[in-house]
């Protein structure tokens, strides 16, 4: 539920900004990132997010700024300006791993580094997709390794909640980041292929 509480929460810190003109938006969500991670270093919420599920009420607010820039990347992604689209997610991976230097990365805790980090990583990510499907076309490869994760996306969002108990069972607080991406990999790959078993067998959960 820690998930439909950030997502409602960040679309109503979005709402407040959405009409604004698109650099009015960029300036604001610029300007509450910095107070956010004002709060985190001055008053110590990010120990409060990291209580709480999906960082509580306050990684809302951490989502809802994420959000907000969101909406400033996409706007060239809808006017087919894929050059400043690419360029924009630069600048935002650029800025978070810069800021991570001084201020670290969590998601648990919501920092300020990881939104931007993730900001910018999802503009590549998204990119590919563009490419592959939209100017590349469709092509085979492609459909096949994405098209069994689209046809059971509620089963197997659940089922990766009860995978990701899994590294607990081997990672520590002071495990190194290999350890980690490793165990990422992994599941995600048990992810994948238990998608394509599904698909395999014309096996369709849905809600």
């Amino acid at each position: 539920w820690g998930v439909f509480q950030a997502i409602g929460f960040a679309g109503l810190v979005t709402l407040a900004f959405i009409k604004l003109p698109r650099w009015w938006r960029l300036a604001a969500g610029i300007t509450l990132w910095g107070v956010y991670q004002w709060l985190l270093l001055t008053q110590h919420i990010d120990n409060i997010n990291f209580a709480e599920v999906h960082s509580g009420l306050w990684g809302g607010l951490g989502y809802g700024i994420m959000m907000i820039l969101a909406t400033v990347v996409c706007q060239a992604f809808e006017t087919q300006k894929m050059r400043d689209f690419l360029i924009a997610g630069t600048v935002f991976l650029a800025a978070g791993m810069l800021t991570a230097h001084y201020w670290g990365v969590s998601k648990n805790r919501l920092t300020g580094p990881y939104i931007l980090i993730s900001l910018g990583a999802a503009c590549f990510f998204f990119y590919l997709m563009w490419f592959l499907f939209d100017k590349y076309k469709p092509n085979r490869l492609a459909v096949r390794l994405f098209e069994p994760i689209g046809k059971n996306p509620f089963f197997l969002y659940a089922f990766h909640g009860a995978l990701m108990l899994i590294p607990f069972l081997f990672l520590k607080e002071t495990s190194h980041w290999y350890w980690v991406s490793l165990l990422g990999v992994v599941n995600t790959a048990i992810i994948w292929l238990v998608a394509v078993w599904l698909d395999k067998k014309k096996i369709y959960i849905s809600i």
